[in-house]
């Protein structure tokens, strides 16, 4: 594939039993847009895994969620979302509404023009931490439990 990531080709037999079977038939890739985000976003939509993909940027979402349904036919919905907000758990409703989300993979995460951390503002670094911490925590919370309750489902923390 062309995302660098040496596995099985796409289309390959799955030799984890299938990933639908093991995990559920939706992903949900924070930072899913570019990048690392991108290339687990490629993978699990090869194996047939529905897709949605949450950052910032609505167009380097669109151009993702296009690549892939026409690469692997898979769904793929994509929010525009900011993963550091306070009220992130209140805009999870919408958006996995009907979903049974079987994979998280929070690769969201960013040091914008890192510097020296005492040079920068105060501000700078606490939206780093709630971009690095809120999100994570609150989507860990948020789809683990139902992951719990299913008896499957994983987690993927970068």
């Amino acid at each position: 594939m062309s995302d660098g990531i040496s596995l099985e080709a796409a289309g390959a037999e799955d030799p984890m039993g299938g990933y639908a079977e093991r995990y559920g038939p939706w992903a949900l890739i924070a930072g899913g847009s570019e990048g690392i985000g991108l290339s687990f976003a490629r993978r699990l939509a090869a194996r047939g895994i529905h897709l949605v993909l949450l950052a910032r940027r609505r167009k380097p979402l669109e151009e993702a969620a296009s690549l892939l349904r026409e690469e692997y036919g898979v769904e793929v919905r994509v929010h525009a979302v900011d993963l550091s907000a306070r009220d992130l758990d209140r805009l999870l409703d919408d958006i996995l509404h009907g979903l049974e989300i079987g994979l998280l993979i929070y690769n969201a995460g960013a040091t914008h023009g890192a510097g020296l951390f005492l040079d920068a503002p105060l501000d700078a670094a606490r939206r780093l931490v709630d971009l690095n911490c809120h999100g994570p925590l609150v989507l860990c919370h948020r789809l683990g439990r139902s992951m719990r309750e299913r008896g499957r489902g994983g987690i993927i923390l970068l």
